[in-house]
């Protein structure tokens, strides 16, 4: 290279340490940022982290790095985002060189500008530790450097050995970093297979045992896991798809070019293009793309072929669902390893009309500097400040000794807890979507939740918040601090009694679903109107939101002492699900709970509906409340103390013990409900599963009583009934196992064999019609028999009608076949739901059909399924009934016809 091409090399290099260095002066961090850092905390402290905290797919080399880098320089924002500045630099080489070989010096130097200054999307990615962003683009591209080097080399020469376990290696890296690699592993063993066919395999004779070895970690943590990793790779790509995909790359292909602005979260950091100038650059990029294929593949330069087939490859695999972009342009980063190389060849190729040429390689990096310059000046205006909040709300912290802190905001609290190097731990609480099975490190949560009363630090909206402390009668101060709020100072309303619910009546059947206490089933209807059996004074509700709830929610609540003049006792526009407090903490969990507390009101009726709309909604478990002390029983209180020290089975075996005393004890409930969650038991019946299982040994009595409990309450499940017998058996009552058995039998045997399938998960087997010949006015049962193959979608429903001849429906019963049903068995479980059905009493003598419809959402039926395969029909007839018609007499002062 001549000393001209050597100067333009090292000025275009200190372009991009430049242009870089500048984005440091304001450095970013989010809660995913802050994860990579804490590790290099971690790491400094003697742990070796195999992957990222709640990710087994990225490995943790930015971490060992920034772990070096803390260890000189100390750890801080500017140290973290220092390693992805300087490995992004990598990037720019590999980019550089991309160029050389596919357009001679040339489209290296054009390539090597453009990777010094790339659309702002790239530089705000390259120096941020994001989790292998950078590291996979650097190690990408060098991976398409040394195939391309490769595919020209004699395999069995020793260029081409070197070059065959230097690219194992890279890729085998790659792939422990990050599966983006997967892009470029595919297109280089593709370009591979077209370059060299037989003798592709001595080049894979040497560079598969370099990927092994390079990716050992990945394996080696993998086989221990047994493969979660692949198994988070399946739950990812099920959230993609190819109209999703297609839909979200229309959106974002803009963004890469520069020809339109974009917003970072969550800081919503503004990106904005340059007018005019930044559609027009994108086009330039777009067109040079396009030349540089097209002459490229004219000149059947071999560079092309690889550069055109990678992008290709990488649309294919996010299309076909390998990757979501999980509405984020950071995904398709990898596009800029093939797309800046084949702009630049482009450009190259067209040096012949050097104006243009100049001219348009000129407004892609004036646009490109453009955006650089917009987003730093916005951002030398907004970071100090931003930082002087930070500062302040750790002085205000620190002041009233408040070390321990709850962030329900997920990019909170990691941040925070990074910035204050760990002297407070500000941890997002197990709740919404962030639960303790999918927590990036449960650990911080664990520590603030056992450390006593902690304040909840907001940086949003936080008035749904305030108002669901307001409704339920908790005090507590609240601080503004900048652009946080702090909530502090939590002290309970005074102690009130639960009303027992074995007394209650409800309209129709379902609404028992509401108050069965098994927090898995729910009702689901507009308004749920509740009869007390008394009237009570009574001061608040409690609502435990089915199947689970996160988004705030308006209820209103309505009572009555004679079901005809109604108050209204309660309304909040928007409660947010999961307060409830363990002991002297205010703890915000998954179990979706909200409570609404006034003065003290006479009532035996009560209407819950939502408050402003009569849309559905779900209820899992109602409680009602009147003024008393209820003291906190010690063994309640013992499950408090082994949940905080994590002895999770014995405080589920605690919590569930003291519902087999009082099953109206909501605090009990609500707690074995998240324990449960804890444990990844979904099902009522699978935690008394758990239960048996544990105390089986030493107190079969106390299993006994789970059984009968669970028996209680899902008598319409058969594994109920086999739950039971084994039990008695235990404890010596074969005798009564013998009688449960037989009734067993009897309770789940239809005499009409009916098999017919509704989708592929749900089976009717049988039913009885009792009578099947009755008066016009009269009610039949249709008892129907089910076998269910878990899991069954949640809100599963079967409606069942009665037709005349012109398919006209008169009479109706329908409701959620076994709510909340979804723990995975090995077999078929059977399952008995009653329905009733009254007839209008002025019909005519005949034969009338009885229809079944399974229905998965509004507006959907499942399809009918016969002997294993689909039908076109979505209802199966299941009668019919034969109705006698009443005498004149008789009919005197009944309904008109009509269905319900």
């Amino acid at each position: 290279m001549p000393a001209t091409g050597r100067a333009a090399v090292g000025l275009l290099f200190a372009v991009a340490v430049a242009a870089r260095a500048c984005f440091l002066l304001v450095p970013g961090l989010n809660s995913d940022q802050a994860v990579i850092g804490l590790m290099g905390r971690h790491i400094l402290a003697g742990e070796f982290p195999v992957f990222f905290w709640g990710e087994p797919t990225s490995g943790t080399a930015e971490s060992f790095l920034a772990a070096a880098v803390f260890a000189v320089f100390g750890a801080s924002r500017y140290t973290l985002n220092l390693v992805p500045a300087l490995l992004s630099l990598g990037f720019v080489w590999a980019c550089w060189r991309l160029g050389r070989e596919v357009a001679g010096e040339r489209g290296g130097l054009i390539a090597l500008a453009l990777g010094a200054c790339p659309p702002v999307l790239l530089t705000w990615n390259s120096v941020l530790a994001r989790g292998n962003y950078v590291e996979s683009l650097a190690l990408g591209t060098l991976c398409l450097v040394l195939g391309l080097r490769l595919a020209a080399a004699e395999p069995t020469s020793v260029e081409g050995r070197r070059l065959a376990l230097s690219l194992g290696g890279v890729a085998g890296l790659a792939w422990y970093m990050s599966p983006q690699s997967v892009h470029y592993v595919l297109t280089v063993a593709l370009y591979l297979l077209w370059r060299q066919r037989l003798r592709v395999l001595e080049t894979l004779r040497l560079a598969l045992p370099a990927f092994l070895v390079a990716s050992l970690p990945f394996w080696l943590a993998n086989v221990g896991s047994g493969f979660a990793s692949f198994d988070e790779m399946r739950r990812y790509a099920a959230l993609a798809g190819v109209s999703e995909g297609a839909r979200q790359l229309a959106g974002y292909l803009p963004v890469l070019v520069g020809a339109a602005g974009f917003s970072d979260m969550p800081e919503r950091l503004r990106f904005p293009a340059a007018p005019l100038l930044g559609p027009l650059a994108g086009a330039i990029v777009a067109a040079g793309i396009g030349a540089g294929i097209a002459v490229g593949m004219r000149r059947r330069t071999p560079g092309v072929v690889l550069l055109a087939l990678f992008p290709l490859v990488t649309l294919v695999v996010i299309l076909l669902g390998g990757v979501p972009l999980s509405d984020d342009a950071r995904y398709l980063l990898p596009l800029y390893s093939a797309g800046l190389p084949l702009l630049a060849a482009g450009l190259a190729w067209c040096w012949r009309w050097r104006p243009l040429a100049i001219a348009a390689l000129s407004l892609v990096l004036v646009s490109n500097a453009y955006g650089h310059g917009r987003f730093l000046v916005g951002e030398l205006a907004r970071f100090p400040g931003d930082r002087a909040n930070d500062a302040a709300l750790f002085d205000f912290l620190r002041a009233r000794g408040a070390t321990h802190a709850f962030a329900p905001e997920y990019w909170l609290s990691y941040r925070l807890t990074f910035d204050a190097r760990e002297e407070i731990l500000v941890a997002s609480p197990f709740w919404g979507r962030h639960a303790r099975a999918i927590a990036k490190y449960p650990e911080y949560t664990e520590r603030v939740r056992a450390h006593g009363p902690s304040a909840y630090v907001f940086w949003a909206d936080v008035a749904p918040f305030r108002g669901t402390l307001d409704a339920a009668g908790i005090g507590h101060e609240a601080a503004r601090i900048g652009r946080y709020t702090v909530l502090h100072g939590f002290h309970p309303p005074p102690p009130l009694r639960s009303l027992p619910s074995s007394g209650w009546r409800v309209g129709a059947l379902s609404g028992r679903l509401a108050f069965d206490r098994d927090p898995w089933t729910a009702w689901r209807g507009t308004e749920l109107a509740l009869d007390l059996g008394a009237v009570s004074l009574v001061s608040q509700v409690s609502l435990l939101l089915g199947p689970t709830a996160f988004e705030p929610v308006g209820v209103r609540i309505e009572g009555s002492e004679d079901g005809r003049h109604w108050t209204t006792l309660a309304t909040a526009a928007r409660l947010v699900p999961g307060l409830a407090w363990a002991g002297a903490k205010l703890l915000l969990e998954e179990h979706g709970r909200v409570a609404l507390a006034w003065a003290p009101r006479p009532v035996r009726y009560l209407r819950i509906g939502r408050d402003r709309d009569r849309e559905d909604w779900s209820l899992a478990e109602v409680f009602v409340f009147e003024g008393g002390n209820a003291p906190v029983p010690p063994d309640l209180t013992q499950g408090l103390r082994l949940e905080a020290d994590r002895a999770w089975g014995d405080a589920l075996e605690r919590y569930g013990a003291r519902l087999l005393d009082d099953p109206d004890e909501e605090p009990a409930l609500t707690r074995m409900t998240s324990v449960a969650a804890e444990l990844g038991l979904g099902g009522l019946d699978a935690v008394y599963d758990a239960l048996a299982a544990r105390t089986m040994a030493w107190d079969p009595g106390l299993a006994l009583r789970f059984a009968r409990r669970l028996f209680a309450i899902a008598p319409h499940r058969e594994v109920a009934w086999q739950r039971l017998a084994g039990a008695l058996r235990a404890t010596g009552g074969s005798a009564e196992a013998e009688a449960v058995e037989a009734g067993r039998s009897r309770h789940f045997a239809p005499t009409s064999v009916r098999q017919v399938g509704f989708g592929r998960d749900v089976k009717l087997v049988g039913y009885d019609l009792v009578p099947s010949r009755i008066e016009a006015g009269d009610t039949v049962e249709l008892r129907s028999y089910w076998q269910l193959r878990h899991p069954i979608r949640p809100g599963l429903r079967v409606s069942v009608e009665v037709h005349d001849s012109r398919r006209v429906r008169l009479a109706l019963d329908d409701r959620a076949l076994v709510p909340g049903l979804r723990d995975p068995v090995e077999r078929w479980e059977s399952v008995r739901e009653d329905f009733t059905l009254r007839v209008p009493a002025r019909l005519d003598a005949g034969t009338y059909a009885v229809r079944v419809a399974v229905w998965d959402r509004p507006g959907h039926r499942l399809r009918v399924w016969e002997s294993w395969w689909p039908t076109r029909a979505r209802v199966a007839a299941v009668g019919p009934i034969h109705v006698r018609t009443r005498s004149r007499g008789e009919l005197a002062g009944s309904e008109p016809v009509g269905g319900p």
